[in-house]
């Protein structure tokens, strides 16, 4: 179905004003591509255009844009801030959506641990706001530029620190939804007061027909504001960084403990997460193969190469030590981060493994990454290494993203 596009730009237009709307070739064509998680964009990306895009400021301009495309027969396609395929146009004659003016962090309640948030606020600033009033919010494995609105609501993932952050689709509390129809609905607590603390309450309890297990991926109206809930944070208001780009570190606290633990067999390390996840001890409990370690450890990709080839990679990044574990425990009284310690320790010998020792600045960079979940991809060229006959890896070949 044609559609005169000037006709609907002016539409979208007298909506979300001027500057907030256009089919200008040369914007939209930034909406048109995706190159996924590192890989090169394909003709596949390019085949449908978006006949509009659109910046909505609010849930009132939401549900209009919606009543607008359904008027004349357009789909739409909401955008937060991810780097996913899913807000591309699969068809001809969508207006993307994008939501970057919708930013707003509307409430920070420290006292019911809980903030209200709009599309754009990321988990970084999130986290980072969060942490000056002794909270902290989970991150999901797409770092802190995800949107945790986006990740609750509509999509899947669970971070470094679900064992003390939970997952995003338990962390949503109030929701404010606009429909694919265009209607408003505040579900939850919502529906008897402007309270965001309860997902279900007197008004519509949807979150299961809204969220289920994976989410609609922005295919089931659009979520434009939500209760969210954060966890206690014993670190401190403001992390003190350490090192020079890109092996920033963090120092560490007295009230935090790395431990790198590893085991000499699959088995041993699963009887020890269980027992670890039991305890509760970890804010933060991650298992990377010793490779990502490596390139977590090392500047460049031609650094790592050329230390995997001599052989001085720190122990943790080595390929025999792959039944591993990262925990970050933070206690929040010195006798509280003693019996943390002691847990994992006991937990660790009791299964069979053993503590790898690490040098300062390395544990400063891997606990950087733990809080925050933001890991630098080291950049620069790959040589091509002779690899002996007997290695058991393949020369690396091209940079990692």
């Amino acid at each position: 179905m044609a559609h005169d596009r000037n006709e609907v730009l002016q539409a979208l237009q007298s909506i979300v004003g001027e500057a907030n709307a256009t089919n200008d070739p040369s914007f939209i064509a930034s909406y048109a591509w995706n190159g996924g998680v590192g890989s090169m964009p394909g003709p596949k990306f390019l085949k449908n255009w978006p006949i509009a895009v659109v910046m909505p400021g609010s849930a009132e301009d939401v549900a209009a844009i919606i009543k607008c495309c359904l008027a004349r027969g357009l789909s739409f396609r909401p955008l937060s801030s991810g780097n996913g395929g899913t807000y591309l146009s699969a068809s001809e004659n969508v207006v993307v959506m994008d939501l970057c003016r919708m930013n707003r962090l509307i409430k920070m309640d420290a006292a019911n641990q809980m903030a209200v948030i709009e599309p754009y606020v990321t988990a970084g600033r999130l986290q980072a706001e969060a942490m000056k009033v002794g909270l902290n919010c989970h991150i999901v494995g797409a770092g802190p530029s995800h949107s945790p609105l986006a990740s609750a609501t509509s999509f899947l993932g669970v971070g470094i620190t679900g064992a003390s952050t939970g997952a995003n689709f338990r962390n949503i509390l109030g929701i404010e939804w606009v429909t694919p129809q265009g209607d408003i609905v505040r579900m939850g607590s919502l529906g008897g007061d402007d309270d965001w603390f309860s997902e279900e309450g007197p008004g519509p309890g949807l979150r299961g027909m809204i969220r289920g297990l994976i989410g609609a991926n922005g295919g089931l109206g659009v979520f434009t504001r939500i209760g969210y809930k954060l966890y206690p944070w014993a670190g401190p208001k403001h992390l003190t960084l350490t090192g020079q780009s890109p092996m920033r570190g963090m120092a560490m606290e007295p009230n935090m403990r790395l431990f790198l633990p590893v085991w000499d067999t699959i088995e041993q390390m699963r009887d020890a997460s269980f027992r670890l996840n039991r305890t509760g001890v970890a804010f933060a409990l991650l298992r990377m193969p010793p490779n990502h370690i490596g390139w977590t450890l090392t500047a460049t990709n031609a650094e790592y190469a050329r230390r995997r080839e001599a052989g001085d990679l720190p122990e943790c990044a080595r390929p025999e030590n792959r039944f591993s574990w990262q925990i970050l425990t933070i206690g929040h009284s010195p006798g509280h981060t003693a019996y943390q310690e002691k847990t994992v320790q006991h937990i660790v010998a009791s299964t069979g493994g053993r503590m790898i020792p690490i040098e300062q600045k390395d544990a400063e960079v891997l606990l950087r990454t733990l809080v925050t979940s933001l890991y630098s991809a080291a950049s620069s060229v790959v040589p091509v290494l002779a690899a002996p006959a007997s290695a058991s890896w393949r020369p690396l070949t091209c940079c990692r993203t």
